[in-house]
């Protein structure tokens, strides 16, 4: 017989093995679902990442139904919509500028402050059109 590995042994290897990433997303960014048969090309806002998953739920898309049972008497069943995640790797930001589904890159740009002294910020910038995204 086969001698069972340590139950903690076994947390932790989970632990390690599960990497919690930055999405690079922010509020009220325009996001473009890549993949999909249904929901491929639409856009709609960034709503929440979920880190763990590595997932995000965008406004209107991938709308899933759900089934709530009554809980008290009185109420009825119902089915209600809400929007499922998808993987951050099937969506892109829509950049404001050329309108194109782009990857987030990090560049750099030159704030002068009002002291006189001139520091260098790292921003997010289109990898189409090169433009500055949002702040």
């Amino acid at each position: 017989m086969k001698p069972r590995k340590n139950k903690l042994h076994h947390q932790n290897k989970l632990r390690l093995q599960t990497k919690y990433k930055p999405s690079g997303f922010r509020k009220d960014d325009v996001l473009m679902i890549r993949s999909g048969v249904a929901v491929k090309t639409k856009t709609g806002k960034f709503l929440e990442y979920f880190s763990k998953s590595q997932r995000v739920s965008v406004a209107g898309l991938k709308m899933g139904r759900t089934c709530y049972r009554p809980k008290t008497e009185g109420e009825t069943r119902e089915i209600r919509e809400m929007e499922r995640p998808a993987h951050v790797s099937n969506v892109a930001i829509v950049c404001p500028h050329c309108g194109l589904p782009s990857r987030v890159k990090r560049g750099p740009v030159t704030v002068e402050l009002p002291n006189g002294r001139v520091k260098t910020k790292y921003v997010r910038i289109c990898s189409h059109c090169h433009k500055h995204l949002r702040p």
